[in-house]
């Protein structure tokens, strides 16, 4: 019974630091896409490639934490 509660707890604790891997690229994202958003017409075209370039990292970080998955 108490191997049983222990992998139970490792289990939650591996869903919580998955939780917190997977919300700090979204988070990013979604933060950057705000910006943009906000920002509208008075982005500059440099200011925004360097956005969007964000936006990449944070998506290479979900896909290679998809991949350890």
């Amino acid at each position: 019974m108490n191997d049983l509660k222990d992998e139970l707890e490792e289990s939650r604790k591996s869903q919580r630091k998955l939780s917190h891997d997977i919300r700090g690229p979204l988070g990013g994202i979604i933060g950057v896409a705000d910006l943009i958003k906000e920002q509208g017409q008075e982005n500059k075209i440099d200011d925004i490639l360097e956005l969007i370039n964000l936006i990449k990292q944070g998506g290479q970080s979900l896909l290679e934490l998809a991949d350890d998955v």
